[in-house]
């Protein structure tokens, strides 16, 4: 190295003897001849692509792009901008859904808002299931007389795997296939629409994508808080921190209640903390798990 000599006119003077191969870089040392550049099932990142590069590959097969259809229910959705009449509130289910969905290798078709119309809503899923992979709906999978999508799915004759899911906030999620696509049927209440997305129809999203890698972004942390509760259903609850412990866990301190209809804890949650089913009391120091939002 040039660091490791001295200049003399027109020759050097080498301070330490190098040893044989020393800051030579060997054909085949970052990968061996014959071996993958890359195992399939990868997202190409700027490390991966950069790595790809300097095997001189130029192209590169890809899966092609998830195509998932989108659309919301109910005769009281408007979308923000829109002047709201009485008993009316804003779609914010689309907005949210379409920001989580928001990666390069998704394709959104929005079918926009459906009224509370069996035929209307038989004939958006009939069509949104023939041109997409999988088919994500928010609202009408509850018990409501105006809740209509199981009707219409059943109509479709789907198959459905999932009526119901043991977690709070997001019981009413409805999981099945119906023509080639699969279908999310998520709740209508904004926080449970979240986190049944991000639980449990956004890591289908992946593999149904042919992206492998599981995304673990869960951390161990302790709580900062008293919550008496029911068991029963494993809950997700809105947090944030400001403190860690001497083992570096973030100390947890409750949002508000995170009902299903809630936004605002969510919001302005740093993570959202996780409780098993079976589980009667968090005291102030029970350990827990959560997933820091910006993961998210």
């Amino acid at each position: 190295m040039q660091e490791s000599v001295t200049p003399r006119g027109s020759v050097i003077e080498v301070a330490t003897q190098p040893r044989a191969g020393l800051n030579i870089r060997r054909e085949g040392e970052d990968r061996r001849i014959g071996a993958p550049v890359l195992p399939r099932g990868l997202r190409l990142t700027p490390p991966r692509l950069a790595l790809l590069a300097a095997a001189g590959m130029a192209d590169v097969l890809v899966h092609s792009r998830l195509r998932v259809g989108l659309f919301s229910t109910g005769n009281e959705l408007r979308d923000p901008g829109q002047t709201l009449a009485f008993g009316q509130i804003y779609n914010s289910n689309r907005v949210m859904l379409r920001s989580l969905m928001a990666e390069p290798w998704i394709e959104i078709t929005d079918y926009g808002i459906l009224p509370d119309d069996p035929d209307a809503i038989r004939s958006a899923i009939r069509q949104a299931s023939a041109s997409n992979d999988i088919v994500i709906s928010s609202g009408g999978v509850s018990a409501g007389e105006e809740d209509h999508v199981l009707d219409a799915l059943k109509r479709e004759d789907a198959t459905l795997e999932v009526l119901k899911v043991a977690i709070r906030p997001g019981k009413p999620l409805t999981i099945g296939r119906v023509g080639g696509a699969l279908f999310f049927g998520l709740p209508g209440n904004p926080y449970a629409a979240a986190i049944t997305f991000i639980q449990i129809a956004r890591p289908a999203l992946r593999k149904a994508a042919g992206l492998l890698e599981e995304i673990d972004s869960w951390i161990p942390a302790v709580s900062g808080f008293d919550y008496p509760r029911k068991t029963g259903r494993r809950e997700y609850l809105p947090v944030t921190w400001d403190r860690r412990d001497a083992l570096g866990r973030p100390v947890l301190n409750r949002l508000d209640q995170g009902s299903s209809a809630s936004l605002g804890p969510i919001a302005t949650a740093r993570g959202i903390a996780v409780i098993d089913p079976d589980i009667e009391r968090i005291s102030p120091g029970s350990p827990l798990r959560v997933e820091p939002l910006l993961c998210v």
